[in-house]
């Protein structure tokens, strides 16, 4: 194998590890400390053989050993792992479990796997969620969503977005069990070690936390600490210019402030609710808050 053929896997391995870690390329390169964002851009895309003593700096700075680099470069299996991986996300979007649960059995032992942390963690982590929707496991669930947290998660090294979303996981199965207590104080922690990270997380596993934290605080009677998070994550919303989530913030600002008897502003951020869902085109929950506008309405007729 060609030098140059190994440079252009390792240079895609770079980048997909830094995305995972939700990091820009001017972060990773410390505002050209380490290296050019230029030079990194090429590096990414493959495009330069260069500065191997570099190569050493940005896994330091990714919190790596620089071996991954090397073991990328010498198999040809990154493809098949991110193949497996997609498969397995549209799997689970799809909620088939049952077959997911198999393809997981089948690749833990596959070297592409077992011999990476992070790839394995992955599956460790699905495989959590497969035993909670398949068998209504809370404990093997959670034991399983430990293991795969406890391969990479060493603080105080910065939590990478795959660690938040085992955390997130986490949190969900508690939820949905009941433990509200216990879903409270993981999303927390979460956001905790989000807001201590170096560098600015902004992938989708943040929105998601916050909203699942402001709903379950709600579900207890929390409604001004629901409301405070609700409105923080509107704030993170609109600094990422996304839409993601931002139409259930607003509902469950809506539904907050129903219970508060606080009908007014009840309505006003269901309206708020009901422009986002237009934009996404999302049916079910438009449907959903127009019933709670006209519940809201009578509220106020009376």
């Amino acid at each position: 194998m060609s030098f140059e053929a190994d440079f252009n896997k390792i240079g895609p391995a770079i980048r997909d590890l830094r995305k995972l870690k939700g990091l820009t390329q001017k972060a990773l390169c410390e505002n050209g400390v380490i290296i050019s964002q230029a030079q990194l851009s090429r590096i990414e895309n493959g495009n330069t053989y260069g500065l191997w003593d570099k190569i050493f700096l940005i896994a330091e700075r990714l919190g790596i050993d620089v071996n991954y680099f090397f073991e990328i470069a010498k198999n040809s299996d990154s493809e098949f792992v991110l193949g497996v991986k997609n498969n397995v996300r549209k799997l689970v979007e799809k909620r088939e479990y049952k077959t997911v649960y198999k393809l997981i059995k089948s690749h833990k032992t596959t070297p592409s796997f077992y011999k990476n942390k992070q790839n394995l963690q992955f599956l460790i982590w699905h495989e959590g969620i497969c035993v909670f929707n398949l068998m209504n496991n809370f404990e093997d669930a959670n034991n399983l969503f430990k293991e795969a947290l406890n391969l990479t998660y060493t603080p105080p090294k910065y939590i990478t977005e795959q660690e938040l979303s085992i955390m997130n996981s986490m949190g969900v199965i508690s939820f949905e069990t009941s433990k509200y207590d216990l879903a409270i104080s993981i999303y927390q922690n979460a956001l905790r070690e989000i807001r201590h990270a170096p560098v600015p997380i902004i992938g989708k596993v943040r929105t998601r936390i916050q909203y699942n934290l402001a709903k379950a605080l709600s579900t207890i009677g929390n409604y001004k600490d629901s409301n405070r998070n609700c409105l923080e994550g509107i704030q993170i919303c609109k600094s990422n210019t996304s839409y993601y989530l931002m139409g259930e913030f607003n509902y469950q600002l809506a539904f907050n402030h129903y219970y508060q008897e606080e009908y007014h502003k009840a309505k006003e951020y269901g309206q708020k609710a009901i422009q986002v869902f237009l934009v996404n085109e999302d049916q079910e929950n438009l449907d959903r808050t127009y019933r709670a506008i006209e519940l809201i309405d009578l509220k106020l007729q009376g």
